[in-house]
């Protein structure tokens, strides 16, 4: 018979639409139909937090048996010798949440095209794929030196800024660009996006237990993708959770159950060295990274 593998992850509530079809397997039973005995562990960002020590440290202290990053993010991770490597790819596709980025502006701001952002200020969270979605998508637009790019920490926090007056645009995807969207806020940049969310695994996990974990998440993936509706009430209620934590107005969500809420995913697949290479030599250019890899840092053992 075989035995119930417990595993950890480290769970940041305000970012909860990276990790929903996590929960989706946990609420219904996914992980447990695999064996594995899966906790929410807390991680706690926040304004001063950056998202790639946040994931980078849990993994080193063992506060997170796996998570999931942007593409580009992934580079910097693996970097830092996060104690894990990439086990698998989620590539973008169309609705899935991944598939794009979109840059809000002021209804009234003046901005009517991605020129009009030069020395504009953009919210967006240094360590995060809205950090190098952001400066990939405007490097068509702008000069380098015309990008002004400012972190804020968590998605609604970067909302309600845009709301405030605090910047001039904000780089939004998930539950928060349909909010600003209801709000009246103007998309000035929407690109679909290339680049694959991945997914990390810790060194200590077995190639049998990442097995049943990718399996576990891959029946969650299929769930959601048959019908997004059906997920609508576990999805909204985090949305409200954020929002109230978060000290957005009530009256933003307003109307907000009536449409379908869920986005998404492919599923997990194999990530393929040859990618990871390519990805960091573009970043190398940029002086965004220092260097480039090695082949140990794609685990791919257990397919």
């Amino acid at each position: 018979m075989r035995s119930v593998e417990r595993v950890l992850l480290g769970f940041n509530k305000y970012a909860f639409h990276w990790f929903f079809p996590e929960l989706v397997a946990l609420e219904y039973g996914f992980f447990a139909e695999n064996g594995l005995e899966v906790e929410l562990v807390s991680l706690k960002g926040g304004v001063a937090v950056e998202k790639s020590d946040l994931y980078v440290d849990a993994m080193r202290s063992g506060r997170t048996d796996f998570y999931h990053c942007g593409e580009w993010v992934g580079v910097v991770r693996v970097l830092k010798k996060t104690a894990g490597r990439i086990a698998a790819q989620s590539k973008p596709a169309p609705g899935t949440l991944n598939s794009s980025f979109t840059i809000f502006v002021g209804g009234g701001s003046g901005v009517s095209s991605p020129r009009d952002l030069a020395g504009k200020s953009i919210a967006v969270e240094a360590g995060t794929g809205s950090f190098y979605a952001a400066r990939a998508d405007l490097e068509a637009y702008l000069k380098p030196d015309e990008i002004m790019l400012v972190s804020i920490s968590e998605p609604h926090e970067r909302l309600k800024a845009l709301a405030e007056g605090r910047v001039d645009a904000a780089n939004l995807l998930g539950p928060w660009a349909k909010v600003a969207s209801r709000l009246g806020f103007k998309p000035v940049l929407t690109t679909r996006r290339d680049n694959p969310t991945l997914l990390f695994v810790a060194d200590r996990l077995s190639d049998d237990v990442v097995a049943r974990l990718v399996k576990s998440l891959n029946k969650a993936v299929e769930k959601v993708n048959k019908n997004p509706g059906e997920f609508n009430s576990l999805y909204l209620r985090y949305v409200l959770e954020v929002a109230e934590e978060g000290g957005l107005e009530r009256s933003w969500l307003k109307g907000l159950e009536s449409e379908v809420l869920v986005d998404r995913w492919s599923p997990w697949e194999p990530y393929p060295y040859s990618r990871l290479a390519a990805v960091s030599s573009w970043m190398l250019e940029r002086g965004l990274v220092a260097e480039v890899p090695g082949e140990d840092a794609v685990r791919s053992s257990f397919w």
